[in-house]
């Protein structure tokens, strides 16, 4: 009990007194807590037990029908209405087809199967029943999502294809992008998929941002007026707004 209890506490103060803490820190606190909440199975009751693994199995086996049905959808066009669905969230996907991933989504999916049937017709008396099917639930979210929706996923959140689209748009005598305004996931995908003059530098000659808000707050803090030049986004994402402006100095 004192080694998770101590991680635990550690854990709390690297979190508490870290400078710019994000949500991510907290998932070094999983871990300690997953073990003290173990310390409790001996002295849960059958009744709980009972309710822990059947909710948990009708959970993961419909959110495992959802994955198959959505997958099977975008892949055969059928259902209509969930392949239009589908069309509509992540306009200019293509479909990738992989015997390998389909082998491994069917193979996790019967061994859930069958767990779930060993699970309730044995109902085992050892002390971890309770956490059978809640682990083999989630090793098959993670699985399916990995094989089946991975493709969806990595297309639906890239900056691949705005990346290019930068690169095209960018002024080829451009010597400094200031990037300041640009969070993480976003500069590092830039850096990534392009060789454009990017730096942390309000004095570079253009400034890409993530939001208008943000352009005109850089505007009025510098005293400076900026010319818009580029507007684009993740086709998943409506809501996102990257702009490449350029500073023209009043």
């Amino acid at each position: 009990l004192c080694i998770p209890l101590g991680l635990l506490l550690a854990g709390l103060v690297y979190v508490l007194f870290r400078v710019n803490a994000n949500e991510h820190d907290l998932i070094i606190l999983i871990p300690p807590m997953a073990i003290l909440a173990a310390f409790s199975l001996p002295i849960l009751r059958r009744s709980v037990i009972s309710f822990i693994d059947w909710f948990a199995m009708l959970s993961f086996t419909i959110i495992a029908v959802a994955i198959w049905l959505i997958w099977f959808a975008k892949t055969t066009g059928i259902p209509a209405s969930t392949a239009n669905n589908v069309a509509r969230y992540i306009p200019g996907f293509e479909v990738q087809f992989s015997w390998i991933t389909l082998v491994i989504a069917l193979g996790i999916t019967f061994l859930w199967l069958w767990v779930v049937q060993w699970r309730t017709s044995r109902a085992p008396k050892v002390i971890w029943r309770c956490l059978i099917i809640s682990a083999s639930g989630t090793t098959l979210m993670w699985v399916l999502l990995m094989t089946l929706w991975l493709p969806t996923i990595n297309y639906a959140k890239t900056y691949r294809f705005v990346a290019e689209r930068l690169v095209q748009a960018a002024p080829a005598n451009a010597t400094c992008i200031d990037t300041s305004n640009l969070g993480p996931a976003q500069l590092a995908s830039f850096s990534y998929f392009t060789r454009l003059p990017l730096a942390d530098n309000p004095t570079c000659p253009y400034v890409l941002t993530h939001n208008a808000s943000t352009a005109s707050a850089f505007s009025a803090l510098h005293d400076k007026k900026l010319k818009l030049l580029w507007e684009d986004r993740r086709a998943a994402d409506r809501d996102e707004r990257l702009r490449l402006y350029e500073v023209i100095p009043e």
